[in-house]
């Protein structure tokens, strides 16, 4: 049997996630009928590996007619599997990763020694650059690090004459930050972004940071941020597509191109940058990647 559910989401439209187990390699009688009802508006497109049936189904418009009294007839008697929004075959690049959900205890260890030695990420020197080509005066401004690691984004801003509060949930990423800016003045706040409070400032620079804030809490997440920030500040960072390799990790946010570019909404758009490629995690494992980076200026 399936479990269908429908739900409205942030992206202004309805996705449809349904969801079996089986010990054939079929597809149920009941998600045929379905598919043939809603296909001529929508795109299906069916992964199975192993016993899993995964269904992704991208919804163009809302269900309408008698897909919707159908859908209200399917009954799941099987455990639920969370099924996202996929909309081409580049899902077959990310199967491997929504067979088994990731590791909910993630390790950061990896992560900030292969970053603790590397340039600023260029979403930043861009928007350092555009600060700097506005003014020839040296104002002295206020930067928040959001997920600020071991601290490569930190020490280039210290280093350009900002003042900077850096944020990370984990301790290790405050200590290596620290360390990396012992000769700065710096302001460092060991936080969740469930508890997240942002002073008013110039930038906000989230590299690689936000897709793992929870979906229940980015919006408010989001609103601290777009409040935080002055007028004529910028937010510099990345967020993650729907193909990405993660996809199925709960606890992480991932948007459509057309969601991500509505968040900034009041913000002039300096660079929207969307990039998919095979590659690698900083621990070496192999992961398709689904990247929007972004800089914007607010108006």
């Amino acid at each position: 049997m399936l479990q269908l559910n429908s739900t409205r989401t942030p992206f202004g439209f309805e996705i449809l996630m349904i969801s079996a187990i089986s010990n054939r390699m079929v597809l149920p009688a009941s998600f045929n009928r379905f598919r043939d009802m809603i296909q001529p508006v929508h795109n299906i497109t069916v992964k199975m590996e192993s016993d899993y049936l995964r269904f992704m189904i991208q919804l163009r418009a809302p269900l309408a007619g008698d897909a919707v009294d159908y859908a209200k007839r399917i009954h799941m008697k099987h455990n639920t599997l969370r099924i996202r929004l996929s909309t081409d075959v580049r899902f077959r690049e990310a199967h491997k990763s929504l067979v088994k959900p990731p590791n909910k205890q993630r390790t950061w260890s990896c992560y900030y020694r292969e970053t603790a030695k590397s340039p600023p990420t260029p979403t930043l020197s861009l928007a350092l650059w555009l600060f700097e080509a506005e003014t020839l005066r040296r104002k002295q401004r206020y930067a928040i690090d959001l997920g600020c690691g071991a601290g490569r984004d930190t020490v280039e801003l210290l280093r350009r004459g900002w003042r900077v509060l850096a944020i990370d949930k984990e301790p290790q990423a405050i200590k290596l930050t620290r360390a990396v800016a012992t000769k700065y003045p710096l302001r460092t706040t060991l936080t969740s972004f469930e508890e997240i409070k942002l002073p008013r400032c110039d930038l906000v620079n989230a590299s690689w940071s936000l897709p793992f804030c929870s979906p229940e809490q980015f919006d408010l997440l989001w609103k601290k941020i777009t409040t935080s920030i002055r007028p004529k500040g910028r937010f510099s960072g990345h967020f993650f597509g729907i193909h990405d390799g993660w996809i199925n990790d709960e606890g992480m946010t991932f948007h459509t191109t057309e969601h991500a570019k509505r968040l900034f909404r009041g913000f002039q758009t300096e660079l929207f940058l969307e990039k998919e490629w095979n590659g690698k995690t900083a621990s070496g494992k192999r992961k398709y990647w689904h990247v929007y980076a972004v800089v914007a200026k607010k108006i």
